[in-house]
């Protein structure tokens, strides 16, 4: 047979044939172990958590995946060797920010800054190369090209593509 709590006359956990039931919530002061051999889920797709709230981290072994939305349209994981953000809906990938800035992995250089409602730059090697202004931008260095790709506005040279453009 089964096994019923009960507090202040209110049951609050009682063992069924298929586990067990809580009513209200289960507080724990140490880990949570789904199964011996670890292979339990938590929840299922006919039974879902509304919310989830962590204090701390959230490991995923490589491979493991988090996934979002119904049909698992972005999904963020390791591979062992690579990491990847995959977005394999019919929308966008949208990365909002008043400034948006990738940095190498020290945590370092920067590569590309997105400044809101302005200036795009990019970087090689932590040293700003190409900058938007709201004139057109800024080329920094030496830029070299096959063919005539770039079309040339006031201040350079038809031919100067292939030259050194501060000389230009």
């Amino acid at each position: 047979g089964g096994v019923e709590l009960f507090y202040d006359n209110s049951k609050k956990f009682e063992t069924t044939t298929s586990g067990a039931t809580v009513t209200g919530e289960l507080v724990t002061t140490g880990d949570i172990d789904p199964s011996a051999d670890g292979g339990a889920s938590l929840g299922s797709a006919a039974k879902s958590w509304y919310n989830i709230f962590v204090n701390n981290d959230i490991h995923l072994a490589d491979n493991g995946q988090a996934l979002f939305g119904d049909g698992n349209d972005l999904s963020i994981y390791h591979d062992g060797s690579d990491s990847y953000i995959k977005d394999s809906g019919t929308g966008h990938l949208k990365i909002d920010g008043s400034r948006v800035i990738l940095r190498n992995v020290a945590n370092d250089d920067p590569m590309v800054d997105c400044i809101g409602g302005g200036t795009v730059e990019l970087y090689h090697n932590g040293a700003k190369k190409l900058e938007t202004t709201s004139a057109g931008g800024t080329l920094t260095g030496t830029w070299t090209g096959a063919g005539k790709v770039l079309q040339v506005v006031t201040t350079v040279k038809q031919d100067a593509w292939s030259e050194d453009l501060s000389n230009a």
